[in-house]
């Protein structure tokens, strides 16, 4: 009967604590890399806010909803336009600001967003958060973001997708404390968001 040596013991639990090591590793690093291509892969989309009040801009052309108790503000000929939560100091908010001819064809929405962000270079500016997928059929960016407005800090969600030259911004934001409570809704608005011809 053979005996095992203590050396060979020695080996055979090192080969063994390497094979665990390596299961480990492998079992965080799968998930992380299969997470990061979901997001990197166009996979994701937006759920639609549901009983929302429809808003159409002729100039702009696209329409989305609301929540029926935000106010609407209307801005330039309709290539900007403001929506906010009625309360005190109006804290949650969201906007459509429309770039008719500001593109190239080729370009696409990560290519927008690209461009977009690198104009971000307020003090306290973060991107925390970026997915890529399909608002409504369109190829769409959109990304969180942390921004100084006016000496405040405020958290955005901000989409970006195209149609030609046309490029269209969405940007949700509020107080830092209150994103994650009313990020649904903002998800919510970004995801009726569309292009009329």
């Amino acid at each position: 009967m053979n005996k095992l040596s203590p050396t060979l013991l020695m080996k055979s639990f090192k080969m063994r604590a390497s094979t665990l090591c390596l299961v480990l590793c492998l079992s965080c690093v799968v998930p992380l890399f299969l997470f990061t291509a979901g997001i990197a892969g166009g996979g994701e989309s937006l759920k639609p806010l549901a009983g929302g009040k429809e808003y159409s801009s002729v100039m702009g052309r696209y329409t989305l909803s609301f929540p029926p108790s935000w106010t609407i503000n209307p801005g330039d000929r309709g290539l900007v336009t403001g929506w906010s939560k009625p309360e005190k100091g109006a804290t949650v908010g969201a906007s459509v600001t429309v770039f008719p001819g500001a593109l190239d064809t080729s370009m696409t929405a990560a290519d927008l967003m690209i461009r977009y962000l690198a104009g971000m270079k307020e003090e306290g500016f973060k991107k925390t958060e970026e997915h890529h997928g399909k608002v409504n059929g369109r190829d769409a960016v959109w990304v969180v973001v942390d921004i100084n407005s006016n000496g405040t800090l405020r958290r955005a969600l901000v989409l970006g997708t195209t149609e030609g030259k046309t490029a269209y911004i969405l940007t949700c934001s509020t107080l830092p404390e209150k994103f994650d409570s009313v990020r649904p809704t903002f998800e919510g608005i970004c995801g009726t968001f569309k292009v009329t011809k």
